[in-house]
């Protein structure tokens, strides 16, 4: 689920369908897009496009993928042009950051509305139960767990996009582990997806340029008592942070970001974050909290995202915070 006080921001070509435009070849009804620009190097994505009524009786398009079911109505027809790269560019690096321990399967399927009306609309029908969380969210979408479907509407083009691969990460781990993953992990992750340059039709992911996430910690670290003790950040499910407002919520997103990246380039952490990486999800991962729990007395009262993190990563969490919060000051100041 994403930050609902603020779309990401992505760096894209301006705009795409004249900076570059992509090869499209038709052999029988699908479509061929090979990706990227002149000379850009990239597998060529196959798709068929499909008229589509939505629940509200809303004309649109089906795209069919490889990996995905995008159905949306909004009217942006360049949007509709970039889907079918970009979503599977997204996943390709997914399964680089976590490689997928399921078949493939049933296609994801991911809804874009015109406008939040009509997601809103969606929303209360599709998942009543969890509708008052997510109907909390103000710009974006969310990837609804139990279905393992993303529901987002159009805020335009480079904003929805970034939506897209937040909630694509979400998707991805929920199809390929199966298992539950701590909130800070989740989050964090999908985090590294929102800030991109397209090649053609295709994103490069830029995680350390993420404006959206670096404005919101450099706030919060500028407030005194304003960040989040680490301890917290590892208990704390997203929804506590969707329906607070103000800084709080903004400053979660954005020190879970900071965290996975700071655990990603950091030499002191990093192969112990790959070997998580390798688990997460897994009943690797839950034998390993579980197992952590029965042997460490004081870990009857902590949640599973500290356990993991003490397990996987460091026991001192109070020198891991110095750290970090030493890597944030450098990164957004």
């Amino acid at each position: 689920m994403l930050d609902p006080l603020a779309s990401p921001i992505a760096r894209c070509c301006k705009p795409v369908s004249i900076v570059c435009r992509a090869l499209v070849l038709l052999l029988g009804g699908t479509a061929v897009l090979a990706a990227g620009c002149a000379g850009a190097s990239a597998r060529p994505v196959a798709f068929e496009t499909r008229e589509w009524v939505s629940p509200a009786g809303l004309r649109g398009v089906q795209i069919l993928t490889e990996h995905y079911d995008l159905r949306t109505t909004s009217a942006d027809t360049v949007l509709r042009d970039v889907l079918p790269v970009f979503v599977e560019s997204a996943y390709r690096e997914y399964a680089r950051l976590i490689p997928p321990e399921q078949p493939a399967g049933e296609r994801m399927v991911v809804y874009i509305f015109r406008n939040r009306q009509e997601w809103a609309l969606f929303t209360r029908r599709f998942a009543p139960a969890h509708a008052d969380t997510y109907l909390h969210i103000l710009s974006g979408g969310y990837m609804d767990q139990a279905t393992g479907t993303s529901v987002l509407w159009d805020v335009k083009r480079d904003h929805t996009l970034a939506l897209l691969a937040h909630e694509g990460l979400h998707q991805y781990l929920a199809r390929q582990r199966s298992g539950p993953i701590p909130a800070w992990l989740n989050e964090g992750l999908a985090t590294q997806f929102e800030d991109f340059d397209l090649e053609g039709y295709r994103p490069v992911f830029r995680p350390q340029r993420n404006l959206l996430r670096k404005n919101s910690l450099r706030e919060a670290l500028s407030i005194p008592d304003s960040m989040i003790p680490l301890n917290k950040l590892l208990s704390m499910h997203a929804g506590e942070a969707v329906v607070r407002t103000g800084q709080r919520a903004r400053g979660y997103y954005g020190q879970v970001w900071i965290t996975v990246l700071f655990l990603q380039h950091s030499p002191q952490y990093r192969d112990a974050f790959a070997r998580l990486l390798d688990d997460v999800g897994t009943d690797r991962m839950r034998d390993n909290i579980n197992a952590y729990r029965a042997t460490t007395p004081e870990a009857a009262d902590l949640s599973d995202g500290e356990i993991l993190f003490r397990h996987y990563i460091t026991q001192e969490l109070d020198d891991f915070e110095d750290e970090l919060r030493a890597y944030a000051r450098r990164l957004v100041y």
